[in-house]
């Protein structure tokens, strides 16, 4: 296993990684005829930010990644060459938002992994290009904020696995019990002059975020027309 410090900005295996995530979970949406607007409500972004982000003219951090999923019904699943388990069924603790606790649960699957192959926590910091000390407060979350998407790519390319979408029928439930009641936000317009839910709610609560109207709306599709790639 090589030693190198990976600049995971660059480096094309996670470039590859990164990419095709992103355009799995912009596909679901469209299969899903959801508004780029919608996601962008429920996540707490700006449309014309959400935009860029969907069209791969943004670059996502974690917490997007991982809200962006479970706005679709899905969650992120660790997976290697014979798949992946299903996450556990997300148990709601007061004072524990979603993304805290997706983050536990993703970085202590990781910790497992490393652990259970044999690797040295010192050589997955060099590969990082962290120390050991800041690579073993983001194996057990001590972290305030969800690593960085292309920092958790590498560090799953490392341990030989990589970042999947794994389906949650009851998370759907959820996100389509909570799409009625976010509709209402959206069916009042802009706000301030732009379209913006300031806390996106699978963030900041343990609840899940909502929907809206359906995708290939006229602002949708001038967002679109700028920000896709030729």
């Amino acid at each position: 296993m090589t030693h190198r410090t990976i600049d995971a900005s660059h480096d094309p295996i996670i470039n590859e990684m990164y990419e095709g995530l992103r355009a799995r979970l912009r596909r679901i949406r469209q299969n899903a005829n959801i508004s780029q607007r919608t996601i962008a409500l429920e996540i707490g972004m700006y449309t014309e930010m959400f935009c860029r982000l969907d069209n791969g003219a943004f670059p996502a951090e974690g917490p997007h990644f991982a809200v962006w999923a479970r706005s679709l019904g899905r969650r992120l699943a660790i997976a290697d060459e014979t798949g992946y388990e299903p996450p556990e069924p997300i148990v709601y603790e007061p004072g524990v938002s979603f993304l805290r606790y997706e983050y536990l649960r993703v970085a202590g699957e990781l910790r497992e992994r490393r652990l259970a192959g044999g690797v040295l926590i010192t050589e997955l910091a060099d590969f990082l290009g962290c120390s050991a000390s800041h690579l073993g407060n983001l194996e057990k979350a001590r972290i305030g904020r969800f690593v960085a998407s292309r920092t958790l790519m590498a560090w799953c390319h490392y341990l030989g696995c990589r970042i999947e979408l794994a389906v949650d029928k009851e998370l759907q439930a959820l996100v389509l019990q909570e799409r009625a009641e976010i509709a209402g936000v959206l069916n009042r317009g802009v706000l301030g002059g732009r379209d913006f839910y300031p806390r996106p709610v699978g963030a900041g609560s343990a609840a899940g975020p909502g929907v809206g109207p359906a995708a290939g709306s006229a602002g949708d599709r001038r967002c679109e027309q700028r920000h896709s790639r030729s």
